[in-house]
């Protein structure tokens, strides 16, 4: 039954337990607040589990069939609704995923380390096309504040967080220049929901630099991507990595998204139709594999190629271990 406190094997000889905690009525600004994301073809509850798990966020929820919640806080009783109320199927399965403004939550053990979730403002700054913060984007909808984007940077190990038109988070790792530095009178739009706080605006971004250590920063080089890469494959519906997806938009690359797969703890990635970018665990078969030459969609601002029209490049995210740069040299493996 599916009501059953559930039981996960994850890739990483790591398990996790989640109990589910019923079924939720949501509101319009949200009842688990803290990140949100849209699974469309591939969401079900643990899937849901392993990336609030990952973000350090102990409670996860599917709402609507394809939303994905994650949050701090556990539901409020009050809130609870019959179970028959969350009966919207997943996608491409029989697993249920919640229903219209119906939360259905799980307890995720053991959640990552809480992190520090607080930055320091260095100030607002005019954005373009190409992104000032431009290795992770997220478009957090009725949610965004300053310190739930800072948590995602900060728990995907990016120096930078910065929020940006109300709605909008974007992690980096470079510094934006000084030459793009404007008045703070032009980051002035509220975030939703919230009169206290400010987000940005439009094509203003502002920034804050998260707790992370420089010194011990993800490097992907060419070597290792070349030497991870097996290859452009046939997708489908169904999705080949079918664990985690999200479209980056115009800063999607290899690089960003190997980087992304391999921290939320991925066996695989994969680059597809320029801006999307798929993570699994689940090599793909072999008899699904194309011509490179069918995977020559260029990655958005970029030279570089992002797959193709239902054409996915795959890298293995475990054949090179993550290299981290410190004071005293390399070290390798998960800091």
């Amino acid at each position: 039954m599916w009501l059953q406190p559930l039981l996960l094997v994850l890739a990483a000889a790591q398990w996790i337990s989640g109990e589910y905690l019923g079924c939720f009525e949501d509101k319009g600004n949200r009842v688990m607040a803290d990140y949100r994301m849209e699974l469309s073809d591939i969401n079900n509850p643990p899937k849901c589990m392993k990336i609030c798990q990952q973000l350090s966020y102990p409670y996860a929820a599917v709402e609507f069939g394809s939303h994905c919640f994650c949050s701090k806080e556990k539901p409020s009783e009050s809130l609870k609704k019959n179970e028959n109320d969350c009966r919207s199927r997943c996608p491409n399965s029989n697993q249920m995923c919640g229903g219209t403004w119906r939360l259905a939550a799980y307890s995720v053990h053991p959640y990552v380390i809480p992190i520090e979730d607080e930055g320091t403002y260095i100030g607002c700054y005019q954005d373009s096309g190409e992104r000032l913060l431009n290795d992770f984007r997220i478009n957090f909808h009725e949610i965004n504040n300053p310190k739930r984007c800072i948590h995602v940077c900060t728990a995907l190990g990016y120096l930078y967080a910065g929020t940006e038109f109300g709605n909008e988070c974007f992690c980096g790792n470079k510094k934006p220049s000084d030459d793009n530095k404007k008045g703070e009178n032009e980051c002035r739009t509220f975030c939703p929901h919230n009169r206290q706080e400010y987000c940005g605006a439009t094509w203003r971004i502002a920034v804050y630099r998260t707790l992370v250590d420089p010194n011990t920063q993800t490097i992907i080089t060419d070597e290792n991507l070349s030497q991870s890469a097996l290859g452009c494959f046939e997708d489908s519906g169904k999705r080949l990595l079918s664990e985690y997806r999200i479209t980056l938009n115009d800063i999607n690359s290899p690089k960003k998204c190997y980087y992304l797969c391999q921290h939320l703890r991925y066996d695989y990635a994969g680059v597809e139709n320029g801006d999307q970018c798929f993570c699994g665990n689940q090599k793909p078969n072999e008899n699904k594999k194309k011509k490179d030459s069918e995977c020559q969609s260029s990655c958005p601002h970029s030279k570089e190629k992002c797959g193709g029209s239902w054409r996915l490049y795959v890298y293995s995210t475990d054949s090179y271990p993550p290299h981290y740069e410190t004071d005293s040299g390399a070290l390798y493996g998960h800091p």
